[in-house]
Formats: C-alpha cells, sequence, structure tokens
C-alpha cells in the first residue's frame, strides 16, 4: 500500500517518480487512481487462480467484467443441460428401460463439475499467526539522509 501515509502532494510526486522510472515495478494497492496512473499489467489471484491481464486498468476493468459475464452465460447453459439431465433421471421406470449407462457416469460427472464451478468473485482468507517478540536487533541507522534530485524524503533519522 504506498499512498497509504502519504498527503495529496506526496501521492502526486510518487506518481511522477514512478512514472519516469525505467523498469519493472511490483506494487500491491487498494488505491484506484494510483492504479490507473502506474498500471500497464495486473496480476489478480481470485479463487485460488492468477490471472495476468496485460493492459491498463480500465482496460482490466472491462475485460474482467466480460470474462465475468462469459461465465455467468456458460454456468448458466451447464445448469440448464445439468436441469434436463436431472429430469431425464428422474423419470423413473420409464428412463430405467432406456436408460443408458454412460448418460448416468456423464450426470455424475457433471454434478461433481457443477459442485468445483467457480462462484462469484471470491474472496481471500489467511490465517496470521502473531509470534514472539524478538530482543534482536534488526537494523541500526544513524544519521540516515535519503532523497531523489533536490528533494529530502528522510533527513537525520535514526533508530
Amino acid at each position: 500500500e504506498p499512498t497509504n501515509h502519504l498527503d495529496i502532494d506526496a501521492i502526486l510526486w510518487l506518481e511522477e517518480f514512478l512514472l519516469k522510472r525505467r523498469g519493472a515495478l511490483l506494487f500491491i494497492t487498494h488505491d484506484r487512481a494510483l492504479t490507473r496512473t502506474l498500471a500497464t499489467r495486473i496480476l489478480e489471484i481470485d479463487r485460488g487462480r492468477l490471472f495476468n491481464w496485460n493492459c491498463d486498468y480500465p482496460t482490466y476493468l472491462q475485460r474482467r467484467e466480460a470474462q465475468l459475464e462469459a461465465e455467468q452465460a456458460q454456468q448458466g447453459q451447464f445448469d440448464q443441460r445439468l436441469k434436463e439431465e436431472e429430469a431425464w433421471l428422474r423419470q423413473g421406470v420409464r428412463a430405467r428401460r432406456t436408460r443408458n449407462e454412460g448418460r448416468v457416469r456423464a450426470l455424475l460427472r457433471m454434478r461433481e463439475e457443477r459442485r468445483r464451478m467457480r462462484q462469484g468473485v471470491g474472496g481471500v482468507r489467511a490465517k496470521l499467526q502473531q509470534s514472539e517478540k524478538s530482543s534482536k536487533r534488526v537494523i541500526t541507522v544513524q544519521d540516515l539522509r535519503f532523497g531523489y534530485d533536490d528533494r529530502r524524503i528522510v533527513d537525520g533519522f535514526t533508530t
């Protein structure tokens, strides 16, 4: 979350700085304005799968919406076919006379496939464990100065 604790001026400076930068940049953010300004490729983790969208943020939103609509249409067709197969199986004696065991096996596979289908946009569940506090010093800094061009970001920081 690169913009979490920045004011507007700092965010604008960061955007300008990153736009001038050459090379790859990976950032994780909920800041849609920053994403719209900087992103040229989006990696999305959705329901345990990784999706690579090689486009800017507005295009990603359009393509993802189209993909979700296509999935819903495909799922609707699948559900209709499953419903028809279930009705065929429930025809009882008449179905048993003409029953094709391969068709029954296919129906069982369809039921299993239906259980595995993606259901809407999912969330992420993460289980984090709190660790013991460590008395070990990780880093020591004395009189740290950092900046770009004429703009000083950190001046005289000591831990």
